[in-house]
């Protein structure tokens, strides 16, 4: 049995995202198929960006305390490792299996410092080593989130994404559910309004019988990769459903001000990794190590190219008179 980490938190404020000008996007209803529930979320998509600085303009337009995802792919819906390794029936079953043996042997692996004290700290270590996991990344910064998105091109050209959840509506809708499976008549702000869960809230609600929900959760203590990228996990509570399976609960309560889909052309790939260069946003900068820098050298050597090639077709227009 793993000892626990008790100690108090605090949370912060969420604001709204005004949506209202987004004019330089076609908008309309997209859906989450939920698995196997065969229900849907709406989400509000917007697609079909000219220009950097109108993506700029929408990514700053979040305030408070949104949280983002980018995947590579914006036909990929919100899934988890865990789900792609197995199917909602077995997947209980795995998860288990994967925190039993990482604990059994972890210790031959790492310092006694190292060892995670709880059942969230271990899970947000599974995937730093490979292993897949319920949680699904996400991030405070968009434009961490935006590097993630953008990093690897499409080869047929189709759409990148950034997701944008609010997670202090994840927390209200289910705030009721949340209080009777913590076995209590009321609960201390700081266990629903942060998403850093008391460890023995944590069990009750995600690893008992689980309820239908997807909270924000971290560890108490935070590696240095996920401080550095301003990492935060969305964990569902009922994990023999996927994530947008637990996203059901919400479909009743304005999921489509809350869940938000930019699609990102392919073809302003290479505008976005210049200004994210400029930004310090790098492999190197949110990955720390030589793996990290080495990883890097690709996105500096296609940014010095870019720079030398400009310069060489302006030598060859004042060359022919058409500069002076």
């Amino acid at each position: 049995m793993l000892r626990y980490l008790s100690t108090s938190f605090c949370g912060a404020d969420s604001g709204a995202v005004d949506w209202s000008a987004a004019t330089s996007y076609i908008d309309r209803d997209a859906t989450l198929a939920l698995g196997a529930l065969e229900e849907t979320v709406k989400v509000k998509r917007y697609y079909q960006l000219k220009t950097w600085n109108g993506l700029n303009r929408r990514l700053s337009a979040f305030s408070g305390e949104w949280i983002f995802r980018g995947q590579r792919q914006a036909s990929w819906g919100l899934t988890s490792s865990l789900e792609r390794f197995t199917s909602c029936v077995a997947m209980h079953h795995a998860e288990g299996f994967m925190m039993s043996q990482f604990q059994r042997s972890m210790h031959r692996y790492l310092d006694a410092a190292d060892l995670p004290r709880d059942e969230l700290e271990l899970l947000s270590m599974l995937p730093h080593y490979g292993a897949p996991t319920r949680l699904l990344d996400f991030t405070s910064s968009p434009y961490v989130a935006l590097y993630f998105a953008m990093e690897e091109r499409n080869e047929n050209g189709d759409n990148h994404a950034v997701w944008a959840v609010d997670p202090n509506w994840c927390r209200e809708v289910v705030a009721d559910e949340f209080k009777k499976a913590c076995g209590r008549q009321s609960y201390e702000p700081y266990e629903l309004d942060s998403s850093m869960i008391h460890p023995n809230i944590f069990r009750a609600v995600f690893l008992a019988d689980g309820m239908d929900c997807v909270l924000p959760v971290e560890p108490f203590r935070r590696n240095e990769r996920m401080n550095i990228q301003r990492g935060i996990f969305l964990c569902p509570g009922n994990v023999q459903k996927s994530i947008e399976g637990n996203f059901a609960v919400y479909s009743a309560h304005e999921p489509e001000k809350h869940i938000i889909k930019i699609e990102v052309p392919d073809d302003l790939r290479g505008r976005i990794m210049e200004e994210l260069l400029q930004m310090n946003i790098t492999r190197e900068t949110i990955f720390p190590g030589v793996e990290g820098f080495t990883q890097s050298l690709r996105q500096r050597y296609r940014s010095a190219s870019r720079v030398e090639g400009m310069v060489e077709r302006y030598n060859q227009r004042v060359a022919l008179g058409f500069e002076k």
